[in-house]
């Protein structure tokens, strides 16, 4: 599954679902998967990553928050995986993909550098 997000969005919310209620709190722990682009400048993981699920409920929620910076740069994507507690049991998803899309334009420095790179700038 995949999430794009403006990045100027501030931040997201990531809800975490199980497959049925548990007796029992569940604790879930949301991980980056190091198997995207974007760097640890692009977002502020939560300082406490892990998200309890009341017994009896099937949800909880973790909030991840996204840097707006002035980089003209491609969308990045951030790759997050889940591990629960072995009373719980996260849904069919395992990993979801967050997309950050990147709203800075590119200035004029960086549309020579791109067009010099590609062969198609030229010094007169």
């Amino acid at each position: 599954m995949t999430r794009d997000v403006e990045e100027a969005v501030g931040t997201v919310d990531l809800e975490v679902e199980m497959t049925q209620a548990s007796i029992d709190d569940v604790i879930v722990t949301v991980f980056d998967t190091g198997a995207g682009s974007a760097q640890s400048t692009d977002y502020v993981f939560p300082s406490d990553p892990e998200v309890t699920i009341p017994a009896g409920q099937t949800t909880g929620v973790v909030v991840l928050g996204i840097v707006d910076d002035n980089e003209e740069e491609t969308d990045e994507t951030l790759v997050l995986g889940l591990e629960t507690d072995p009373s719980g049991h996260v849904g069919d998803i395992q990993e979801t993909t967050i997309r950050i899309l990147d709203d800075d334009e590119a200035g004029a420095d960086q549309i020579f550098a791109d067009r010099f790179e590609s062969g198609s700038a030229s010094a007169r």
